[in-house]
């Protein structure tokens, strides 16, 4: 992979992330959100994400696979909630008791509930974000009392 294909792919997965943190199509900060990226995370240069968002990495292993053996693992497998168009994930998490959306299908309820908050959305600040001011400013703060 060459260093533009791995900045857009980064660019990309923070993207992602970014839009999961400010738009929470999840619903409640409770709900949360696991995303499965294909390879290492030595890979993706990306900050953490905000506390509801679990990133893993496949490593070794195919994510698709991963994502299988996740909902295998779950103690309450009904509760999940896969968002995949690929159609052997579809049909194997659906077989184990998850629920199964397609990307399309989340999207547009992700812009359902985004129109339906309203200006809210605009004014959200991600739980990443929060705490990088925040640790700014207890910087500038306890330095200037230093002083």
């Amino acid at each position: 992979m060459s260093l533009a294909e791995r900045a857009t792919l980064e660019d990309q997965r923070r993207q992602l992330i970014e839009w999961l943190a400010l738009c929470r199509p999840h619903g409640s900060s409770r709900n949360t959100v696991t995303v499965v990226f294909d390879g290492r995370s030595d890979v993706w240069g990306g900050a953490g994400p905000a506390s509801e968002i679990q990133i893993i990495f496949s490593r070794d292993e195919n994510a698709d696979a991963k994502l299988i053996r996740m909902v295998e693992e779950s103690a309450s497998r009904k509760s999940v909630v896969v968002v995949s168009d690929d159609r052997a994930v579809q049909y194997a998490v659906r077989a184990l008791g998850a629920k199964v959306s397609s990307v399309q299908t989340f999207w547009s309820k992700a812009k359902l509930t985004q129109k339906s908050r309203g200006a809210q959305t605009e004014k959200y600040i991600s739980k990443t974000l929060e705490h990088k001011i925040t640790s700014e400013l207890a910087k500038i703060w306890l330095r200037e009392r230093k002083e």
